[in-house]
C-alpha cells in the first residue's frame, strides 16, 4: 500500500533577518507541531506532515518580531 501523506504547506516572509515561531494547534489549545525559521529577507515555505492528526478545525501560529498572527484551517 502506498505511504499516505497529507501536507500543510506554509510560506512565511519577513523585510528584516528574525527568526519565526510556527505552531500548530487543536481548537481546544493542544499544541499539534511546531517548527522555526530564519528569515534574512526571503520567502521561505515550511510542510508539516498532517496524516496522523484527525479531521477537524485547527489554528496556526506564526509568531515574529513583529507580533502573532493566527489563522485558521481545516483538514478534511
Amino acid at each position: 500500500l502506498p505511504k499516505l501523506f497529507v501536507k500543510l504547506t506554509v510560506a512565511v516572509s519577513s523585510p528584516i533577518s528574525e527568526i519565526v515561531q510556527i505552531k500548530l494547534t487543536s481548537i481546544e489549545g493542544r499544541v499539534i507541531r511546531t517548527s522555526a525559521a530564519r528569515l534574512n529577507n526571503t520567502v521561505q515555505t515550511i510542510g508539516f506532515n498532517l496524516v496522523d492528526i484527525d479531521r477537524g478545525m485547527y489554528l496556526m501560529q506564526v509568531q515574529s518580531e513583529n507580533g502573532l498572527s493566527t489563522r485558521k484551517f481545516v483538514k478534511n
